[in-house]
């Protein structure tokens, strides 16, 4: 069902295109570089997209991204909404972003998971990362005598989780009572 909806999809930017190239015949309007790579972008997905699923997904995706940022056009003029802060100014085309938009409702599960990896790495990544963390508090706080440990213990809701997780480790090997933490 989802394949047929990317190609649902492709076929409302091959309509913008079609109807940008028409348009360009008929009242000689002179298209832009952002049109052509639009719609050899376009194609280029949507060959992708018929011969292999997942990295056309992606591709329709990346299309839809670029066409929000105007970077690619599918249409006749250019339709860019743009918002200043001081020099700096920041557009998009509302009629792909609506798109867009669309197409994250209808492949929601997918592209979070994909932003989660980018985001925040694979699984095996983050458990890494949180064992180096654990590691530096273990080494951090085992130097410390029983003074400071205490004033640790006190505070220890205040800890991030893996701070946590080596004051637990330390007190099991000191022989702390987990009543006191």
């Amino acid at each position: 069902m989802r394949a047929k909806l990317d190609f649902l999809f492709l076929g409302i930017i091959g309509l913008m295109i079609g109807n940008t190239v028409i348009q360009s015949i008929l009242f000689q309007y002179e298209l832009g570089l952002n049109n052509y790579l639009g719609f050899v972008g376009w194609a280029m997905v949507l060959v992708i997209r018929i011969s292999n699923e997942r990295p056309g997904r992606y591709g329709t995706a990346l299309l839809l991204v670029l066409g929000t940022l105007s970077l690619l056009n599918f249409t006749i003029g250019t339709i860019t909404m743009a918002f200043f802060i001081g020099p700096l100014g920041i557009g998009f085309n509302p009629v792909i972003l609506i798109i867009m938009i669309a197409y994250y409702f209808v492949n929601k599960k997918p592209i979070n998971q994909v932003l989660s990896k980018l985001t925040k790495g694979s699984a095996e990544e983050r458990q890494t990362e949180r064992q180096k963390l654990v590691d530096f508090y273990l080494h951090k706080f085992k130097t410390y005598d029983s003074s400071e440990f205490g004033i640790i213990l006190k505070n220890f809701n205040e800890y991030p989780d893996e701070a946590q997780e080596a004051i637990k480790r330390i007190c099991r090997l000191r022989g702390i009572t987990q009543t006191t933490i």
